[in-house]
């Protein structure tokens, strides 16, 4: 996401290089770098589009982006369905969330509204909205502390309280490097994945996704036929879009690649993406991988997840089998053995 969104705002190129220097710095107060420096101290080097996804180069994407910006971001997310619903026939849909400035304000908006109400108790909607609306116009902590104690909130950590989250959902600079490598409050169903994948390896078409394909009466008379429904149409340059499928494509298929290992021998050409979404100390990171085949023409995408999986190449071979299962079925056998003789 985070590169669709560099290269359709014009903040990078498809050729664009940018040299991998271990911490990212370029942000005061920040300094966050690649796994590979974590481990061994050594940094991926000059990477392009492609060889950044294929290396899965967090450097790159930090860089791209401090240049986009959280707005931007925060734009491209939504456009390509994050933070919404899907729409498809589910009674508890998540939408998800995405690391950009109106999504965190909206958030934290909420944070303060059940603060007010389930810890204050205050029940004016007049006086709840009138302290969110900080949010959006802050005249500054000793004007907001003069005024809460005004409205009758007069308990110090209450107005400490209150105070922290306007001052929270304010979008930091810092906040854009998580964004752009899944990280932060992103929040994505695997839905929302296979979904994005989809639009990208289609070239931008974004469809509404439905379990249901057709409902049929007890005499077979189709009582109901679902037909494609597109939500939206993204344009995506043909070389951008190149670029990335190639970065996919080398992630699978080239030595190096994330998730080489899991697609040798495989009878579909299939490109995908690893991922890796930290949830916390003492626990191990969800395990992400998304794919779509063929290459040339796509006509599956997958995305799987697996809770606290580690490291995103392990769900790899289960995007694999689904979709050789799918495009590559084998024929069904038969182990019954059928013969004319008796059984002691």
């Amino acid at each position: 996401l985070s590169t669709e969104a560099g290269l359709e705002s014009g903040a990078i190129t498809s050729t664009e290089t940018i040299y991998d220097r271990g911490p990212y710095t370029l942000i005061p107060g920040v300094a966050p770098s690649c796994s590979i420096w974590k481990s061994s101290r050594t940094t991926h080097g000059a990477q392009n589009v492609t060889l950044a996804i294929k290396n899965s180069c967090n450097y790159f994407f930090f860089e791209v982006g401090r240049r986009i910006g959280g707005e931007t971001f925060e734009k491209f997310a939504t456009r390509f369905g994050f933070g919404e619903k899907t729409g498809i026939e589910l009674p508890a849909e998540s939408k998800g969330s995405v690391e950009g400035p109106e999504h965190r304000k909206a958030l934290y908006k909420k944070y303060l509204e059940n603060y007010l109400v389930n810890n204050l108790g205050i029940k004016e909607q007049a006086i709840r909205d009138e302290v969110k609306g900080y949010m959006d116009n802050n005249p500054g902590t000793a004007k907001i502390r003069a005024r809460l104690k005004e409205l009758g909130i007069t308990d110090s950590k209450a107005i400490d309280r209150v105070i922290r989250y306007i001052d929270d959902s304010k979008y930091q600079p810092g906040l854009v490097l998580n964004a752009t490598i899944g990280q932060g409050m992103n929040d994505v169903t695997p839905l929302q994945l296979a979904s994005f994948i989809a639009t990208v390896a289609n070239g931008g078409t974004r469809y509404k996704p439905y379990l249901v394909d057709k409902v049929l009466g007890y005499d077979g008379e189709e009582k109901l036929v679902k037909q494609p429904e597109v939500v939206d149409k993204i344009e995506i340059s043909p070389v951008n879009l190149e670029a990335v499928k190639k970065g996919m494509y080398a992630v699978t298929n080239e030595a190096g690649g994330t998730a080489r290992s899991a697609f040798v021998g495989s009878k579909v050409v299939i490109s995908g993406k690893t991922g890796t979404a930290e949830v916390g100390a003492g626990y191990d990171s969800h395990a992400w991988f998304v794919a779509f085949a063929p290459y040339e023409k796509p006509e599956i995408a997958v995305a799987v997840m697996i809770s606290q999986g580690g490291h995103g190449n392990y769900p790899a071979p289960v995007a694999r089998a689904v979709i050789e299962g799918y495009l590559t079925p084998e024929e069904p056998k038969d182990n019954m053995y059928i013969g004319n003789e008796l059984v002691p």
